[in-house]
């Protein structure tokens, strides 16, 4: 039973994790775009 919280925590966090570095590289080559812009 211990092992299953243990897995699920850690599952979420792994998707967490993923979600977070996909949010600042979409963000970074969001904010790289705009400075091309305004050259």
């Amino acid at each position: 039973m211990i092992v299953a919280i243990g897995v699920a925590c850690f599952l979420a966090g792994l998707i967490v994790g993923i979600g977070g570095i996909a949010a600042i590289a979409i963000k970074a080559a969001g904010d790289e775009q705009k400075a091309q812009e305004e050259k």
